[in-house]
């Protein structure tokens, strides 16, 4: 009896484990070359300016390529980082013209927060503006 209760629990354990996946896993990364127009750092804030050549017809695909784009330059900034506060801002750009001219980014600036307390360590998303 005892055996039976032992595979039914390691049964209904790995059926958990399987169906609390999280759905954001099956994402495949996107195939677009950004050009990375300006880098500054000022006081623990870290601004991106990026262009992005193409047409994005979906918000959540400008979601997904911002993450990613986000993961790298936190992974390019980790050292002067070394476990501080920092803000971490993608401003993306349509054109190199609105870059040039435009203060306000076509598709807006993505701010992330970077080791925003004990029990965020890491890069986590703060907000779009």
């Amino acid at each position: 009896m005892k055996k039976i209760m032992y595979i039914f629990t390691i049964l209904f354990v790995s059926l958990l484990i399987i169906g609390c996946q999280d759905k954001k896993d099956n994402l495949k990364p996107l195939d677009v070359d950004l050009t990375i127009l300006n880098e500054t750092v000022i006081n623990h804030h870290i601004h991106i300016y990026v262009l992005i050549p193409m047409e994005l017809d979906e918000e959540a695909t400008l979601h997904q390529l911002m993450n990613e784009l986000a993961n790298e330059m936190y992974m390019d900034y980790l050292e002067e980082i070394d476990g501080r506060l920092f803000y971490l801002y993608l401003h993306g750009y349509d054109t190199q013209t609105a870059y040039d001219e435009s203060d306000d980014p076509f598709y807006g600036t993505f701010v992330f927060g970077i080791n925003l307390n004990v029990t965020r360590p890491g890069l986590s998303f703060v907000r779009v503006e």
